[in-house]
């Protein structure tokens, strides 16, 4: 069994961790921190609702991924292919 002590030292660690997620998607999304704390409560999205939200930029697979890795951040996708 865990002391309170223990159990408090876990919780600020998980709640800290929580904060820099929340401040991180928000800042990167360009997303208000309200509004990312009210959808980040643990559960799963779909990719339609995810994209609804402004989490995603667009619905795609790993075919996708790799063709905007190359075309947005001018990766050489025969190296990444090679990799996976």
């Amino acid at each position: 069994k865990l002391t309170p002590e223990v159990k408090q030292a876990m919780q600020d660690i998980i709640s800290d961790t929580y904060e820099m997620f929340i401040k991180l998607v928000a800042e990167s999304r360009k997303l208000d921190l309200e509004q990312v704390r009210k959808i980040a409560d643990g559960r799963i999205y779909t990719g339609n609702q995810a994209l609804k939200l402004g989490l995603i930029d667009e619905i795609g697979g790993e075919d996708e991924a790799l063709q905007w890795l190359e075309k947005n951040k001018n990766i050489n996708i025969s190296n990444v292919k090679n990799v996976i």
